[in-house]
């Protein structure tokens, strides 16, 4: 028995990746820099920073809809039927148990 071949991560994917943990890092340096009493008087710099905030936050929010598709697309079960799973496996035990008994 052969294992699957692993699946190549595309570069863009990657550079996406780290170019979020660079924004993140870039935020975090600005924080520090801020309360140290230390941020940059350059208006770039400050425009940069909170243009920065603006899109880390607003991209998560803009991924969800992508992916839910994706995973309708590949036709893997959604975050309510899963999130529900357990309750509904528990209650059809529970009905067979009881279609048993009686």
């Amino acid at each position: 028995m052969s294992s699957p071949a692993p699946q190549m991560v595309p570069l863009i994917a990657r550079l996406y990746f780290l170019a979020g943990i660079a924004a993140r890092l870039y935020l975090l340096a600005g924080l520090i820099a801020a309360v140290a009493g230390r941020a940059p008087s350059n208006p770039a710099l400050r425009l940069l920073w909170w243009a920065d905030a603006a899109l880390c936050a607003a991209d998560p929010a803009t991924r969800i809809p992508v992916g839910m598709a994706a995973d309708e697309l590949a036709s893997r079960i959604g975050w309510d039927t899963a999130a529900l799973a357990p309750l509904l496996g528990r209650t059809r035990r529970r009905d067979r148990t009881l279609l048993e008994a009686s």
